[in-house]
């Protein structure tokens, strides 16, 4: 179903940071990707890029731009790996990251789009807030929604609060990005949010 065309040459050190590895469910390139990515890169161990080579919805266009940006991010530390596949639908991309996350050898996946960004700081507290508690398999966060630049922020906060991290062994996503598991709880807000662009 997906091929890994990119890996790891050396084991990863798997420290309490980086029992996290995050997955991005792609298609075609979100103008916030670089900045998202370099928002998270300290704090988890591998970053896994699932593209699509179809849309969840709409026509299909291309989307080698988006293959190109990712092959050009910086990685220093060879944390990037690329899936590709078939996904007409969002839920069973993201079970297929859960996946190749937890063949990896991580016990998290911290699910993240490619308009989202994070204070560094922030999400690594949230991630050691998330560790604390071993029975929960399904963390959800607060976010801040900004509309067409970082200046414009909505208010009052969304009251959506969707998946941040999963349980790779106890959480399938059955619709978008709505996932079951043992176990909900919310990150707190003062713990960490994200910035949603």
């Amino acid at each position: 179903m997906f091929t890994i065309e990119r890996q790891v040459v050396e084991t990863l050190d798997i420290s309490m940071e980086s029992r996290f590895a995050a997955a991005y469910c792609i298609y075609d390139q979100a103008p916030w990707l670089r900045k998202s990515y370099a928002s998270i890169y300290d704090v988890v161990g591998s970053i896994l890029f699932c593209v699509s080579s179809q849309p969840w919805r709409g026509p299909e266009r291309d989307n080698s731009a988006v293959l190109q940006c990712i092959l050009d991010l910086p990685d220093p530390c060879q944390k990037v790996r690329i899936v590709r596949g078939d996904w007409r639908e969002e839920a069973p991309q993201r079970n297929s990251a859960l996946d190749a996350i937890r063949d990896m050898g991580f016990p998290y996946c911290f699910v993240v789009d490619g308009d989202e960004v994070y204070d560094t700081g922030q999400l690594e507290a949230m991630a050691h807030y998330a560790e604390r508690d071993p029975g929960v398999s399904v963390w959800h966060m607060e976010w801040n929604t900004y509309w067409k630049s970082p200046y414009y922020r909505i208010e009052p906060r969304e009251p959506f609060r969707p998946v941040v991290f999963a349980s790779t062994e106890r959480a399938r996503f059955r619709k978008n990005r709505a996932a079951e598991g043992e176990g909900h709880a919310v990150i707190p807000s003062e713990v960490g949010i994200c910035h949603q662009l």
